[in-house]
């Protein structure tokens, strides 16, 4: 995955039940990335931590900074 393709995760591109995310990368080109145990849990975990972060301008995007 890209850098750019990375940052560029919205949390709509998430599947409801964590099991995988939608990634636009070059060329408007969709994909989907599926998730591991591992990664299910880590992106549970960060997003405790997000929801409770203040002053977000993009409301949407998966990764503030």
């Amino acid at each position: 995955m890209r850098l750019s393709e990375l940052v560029g995760i919205n949390i709509t591109d998430i599947d409801k039940e964590m099991r995988s995310l939608r990634v636009v990368g070059k060329g408007n080109k969709e994909r989907i990335v599926y998730l591991n145990d591992a990664c299910r849990d880590a992106l549970s975990s960060y997003l405790l931590c997000r929801t409770r972060a203040e002053n977000i301008q993009d409301k949407n995007a998966l990764f503030l900074s």
